[in-house]
């Protein structure tokens, strides 16, 4: 109620989901003006093969609690399964201030990495990303970036919301331990495929995320406002 009542009294909110649009509308009707704001993330140059790579990974930082409820469920659910079809596969957990309950996990098919200062160690080693979010809102900063590094990625439909990831092109969506299991295999173990998703993946954090768009997007948001650029200062160079 406290956030609905700000939302009403400003002259713009601006929200990187429209899920959230949605729901903000809803409640305030036409006291809120609502934009869309641009996340941006730059394509990485020289990405390593499907047979340069192995393990899957997920990142995140630990003292928001739906990125530790995505790793219980995953270790809990996911690997035991996915150890029966690929018996030496690795999952890594990457990211600052891990819970000391992690550490159990390790005994269930996972390996605690930590923090890690330069994403290249992540996304340029790992062969599958996955981010099993059970719960969370916005954008995932994660999941965008997997796609500028042409990583295939598997996600839950939280995971996915708002980015216009189109399953089984951009990556693939899903929903239960076995569709995980299913999903991860099959990226796992099928070059084909892995590069075709890859591929999708990489054009689409080009087109969809690009410094550019995102430069559109700040514009048509300030213009709601009676903001406006002159042409000439936003203009790309």
């Amino acid at each position: 109620d406290r956030e609905l009542a700000v939302m009403r009294k400003v002259d713009l909110v601006v929200s990187y989901n429209e899920t959230e649009h949605a729901v903000i509308l809803s409640h305030n009707l036409d006291s809120t003006k609502i934009a869309k704001w641009p996340w941006v993330v730059y394509p990485k140059e020289d990405i390593p093969t499907f047979e340069e790579r192995q393990d899957i990974a997920f990142l995140g930082n630990y003292r928001h609690p739906p990125n530790v409820i995505a790793v219980e469920f995953f270790v809990k659910e996911v690997m035991p399964l996915l150890k029966r079809r690929i018996p030496d596969i690795r999952f890594l957990i990457y990211g600052a201030n891990a819970p000391d309950e992690f550490k159990k996990l390790e005994a269930e098919g996972a390996i605690l990495k930590g923090y890690v200062k330069n994403l290249d160690d992540v996304f340029k080693n790992i062969k599958v990303f996955v981010a099993p979010l059970l719960s969370g809102a916005g954008i995932k900063g994660k999941v965008l970036e997997a796609l500028s590094y042409g990583v295939p990625s598997v996600l839950s439909p939280i995971a996915a919301e708002a980015t216009g990831i189109l399953n089984n092109f951009h990556a693939i969506i899903a929903e239960n331990p076995k569709e995980w299991v299913d999903a991860i295999y099959n990226l796992y173990t099928n070059k084909e495929l892995w590069e075709r998703i890859s591929k999708n993946a990489y054009e689409f954090a080009k087109s969809e995320y690009s410094f550019e768009k995102g430069r559109r997007l700040v514009i048509k948001a300030l213009e709601m406002v009676n903001i406006y650029v002159p042409y000439e200062n936003y203009i790309l160079r």
